[in-house]
């Protein structure tokens, strides 16, 4: 059983930063339940999937129309995968199954801190895979979940 936290909040209230930040103090690893999405995502745009993550936290990037995306934004793309098709097709407990595999593939580390999660099914497939869950909701002011 490893144990686990889940950072949940509206884009910009600091997930990453917070979670990248207690992960280097604590030793913890800092993972993603869409690591999967990075994957076809950067293919899709011809990147390396080092170079698409490295933009990928540039917001001005991933928030601008791209041009390869016949003007939509990369986090529309992003979004487009998860709901068009990967839940659809694999079921919305994919990124849950996905991430339990991944802790399971790495027995020397007990503890992750994911910096995106928060949907019911990926909680579960974590919990019912036997770790030790916590969720953690985070506030910034100014920072919604409208739109």
């Amino acid at each position: 059983m490893s144990q686990i936290i889940i950072l949940n909040g509206p884009i910009g209230c600091g997930k990453d930063t917070v979670g990248v930040a207690f992960a280097e103090r604590e030793g913890w690893e800092f993972t993603a339940f869409k690591d999967p999405m990075f994957r076809i995502a950067a293919t899709t745009l011809g990147m390396d999937f080092h170079e698409f993550i490295e933009s990928y936290q540039d917001r001005e990037w991933k928030d601008s129309p791209n041009e390869k995306l016949n003007g939509r934004t990369v986090r529309e793309l992003m979004i487009h995968i998860s709901e068009t098709y990967i839940k659809p097709f694999l079921g919305s407990d994919y990124f849950g199954q996905q991430a339990a595999d991944y802790i399971r593939r790495r027995p020397w580390q007990r503890h992750f801190i994911f910096g995106d999660g928060g949907f019911s099914p990926e909680v579960e497939a974590l919990i019912t895979a036997g770790h030790d869950v916590i969720l953690v909701h985070m506030y910034r002011d100014g920072c919604t979940f409208e739109g």
